[in-house]
């Protein structure tokens, strides 16, 4: 089962999956809004994301002119 609809915060998306409401959440619009959204989800979850090493000049916030949410 795959859950959609407004499950951009990664707690939101956490919750679905782990309580077993879904087995699979659908970050579409999330993506399109934060195309570095699986990095930042993790990030809020407490996990080590992985970033890519080009963007080690910026670090896991972001470019300069990037407003986190």
């Amino acid at each position: 089962m795959i859950a959609v609809g407004l499950l951009y915060q990664p707690e939101k998306a956490d919750v679905v999956v782990a309580s077993g409401d879904a087995d699979l959440v659908a970050i579409g619009r999330a993506m399109l809004d934060d195309a570095n959204w699986p990095i930042h989800a993790a990030i809020a979850l407490g996990d080590a994301a992985p970033w890519p090493k080009p963007y080690d000049r910026f670090g896991p916030q972001g470019w300069p002119t990037h407003h986190a949410r």
